[in-house]
């Protein structure tokens, strides 16, 4: 019983810092000010469209990628993944024993996968 109020009693001081003000600080910063041709201005584009997928545009860096290539590029991740995933024992109590950190990064391929159908889906859908 004494300890439990001494545990509290210590997790009362040790909060009542979190309250207490900041100190100063002993110099001035600088700040520099930036040129003002160096300020670039950013333009969002709408995520609106009409139809039922979106442009490729959206796919970033694979948007002139067909998708006769990520589909079967969505599938091979997706068996990479389930194969590591049955193989890493994840649903099995973990110890360092049976761990393997390569099945354990290979079952992100799962999600990749999952990505990919996406974007197969996508440039399916506009011709690509």
């Amino acid at each position: 019983m004494v300890s439990a109020r001494l545990l509290v009693l210590a997790a009362l001081v040790a909060s009542a810092s979190a309250f207490a003000p900041a100190p100063k600080p002993l110099a001035r910063p600088v700040v520099h000010k930036a040129h003002p041709r160096a300020a670039r201005t950013i333009v969002a584009e709408g995520t609106y469209w009409e139809g039922e997928a979106p442009p490729s545009k959206v796919l970033g860096n694979m948007a002139a990628i067909p998708s006769i290539v990520l589909g079967p590029m969505s599938g091979v991740a997706l068996g990479v993944g389930l194969y590591c995933v049955a193989s890493s024992q994840i649903f099995q109590p973990m110890a360092a024993s049976n761990m393997n950190p390569f099945y354990i990064a290979g079952s992100l391929c799962v999600p990749v996968s999952w990505g990919l159908h996406v974007a197969a889906w996508i440039q399916k859908k506009n011709g690509m």
